[in-house]
């Protein structure tokens, strides 16, 4: 009888073991699961949010290119008319806009550094400079090349491709510094840290210092030297 309890006990406790080891696996398999599929969800916003950037940048260009038509060639010499004027005026906020909405969103959502803010910062502020050429009656004198135009054209147009290079980056770098670290912690909505962020980079002051000795034009925009001094590093 006694080796009988002890046979029972022994298979008793094996059960027990294997089903308290069993239920640990599905709690860690559960557990990394729902990580993974919390990752890849953020992936997918990621990558949706970037290819709304990316949109974003076409809608500039083309109201860049059409504002470039009447206000460097003056339409074969036929006056802009306030409609025409208006027309293009809402192309150009429209895709500001979708600029904005997007980064708010990523400020929200992401854990940034102050590198990623000034990125950010500057985007927002290089989609304006359509809208300001518009409001001012002039061409918006960015150049590929500083062998087209002036210097500061250029600059100002490469600071520009900078920053949406930058913020493109933060979206779609999977092996991020700061998304990998956001990713480990679960978050019920946007707390202080994002808040803080965000207000950084809807101001109007660069979110950074920025040397103004380094500049060679002095009348250089804030975005510009932002964008020369800081972004590079990101």
């Amino acid at each position: 009888m006694e080796f009988w309890k002890a046979v029972v006990g022994d298979i008793l406790s094996g059960v027990v073991v294997a089903v308290v080891v069993a239920l640990f696996a599905l709690f860690v398999i559960g557990r990394f699961e729902r990580r993974r599929a919390e990752d890849d969800a953020r992936t997918e916003r990621d990558l949706a949010a970037a290819t709304a950037l990316y949109q974003a940048h076409g809608d500039l260009f083309a109201a860049w290119k059409l504002w470039e038509f009447h206000s460097r060639y003056g339409n074969h010499g036929q006056p802009l008319s306030d409609n025409r004027r208006s027309e293009i005026v809402g192309l150009a906020a429209s895709a500001e806009g979708r600029c904005e909405s997007l980064l708010i969103r990523i400020a929200l959502e992401h854990d940034l550094d102050r590198h990623q803010e000034a990125a950010l910062w500057c985007l927002r502020m290089s989609f304006k400079e359509l809208r300001y050429a518009i409001r001012d009656d002039r061409p918006l004198n960015w150049w590929r090349s500083d062998t087209h135009g002036p210097s500061e054209g250029h600059r100002e147009y490469q600071a520009f491709k900078t920053a949406m290079a930058a913020v493109a980056g933060i979206l779609t770098r999977r092996n991020n510094e700061v998304r990998s670290k956001a990713a480990t912690h679960t978050r019920s909505g946007p707390g202080p840290s994002r808040t803080e962020s965000l207000e950084r980079v809807t101001g109007n002051k660069p979110p950074r210092p920025i040397d103004r000795t380094l500049s060679s034009a002095p009348s250089s925009k804030d975005w510009v030297l932002v964008a020369e001094q800081i972004l590079p590093a990101i």
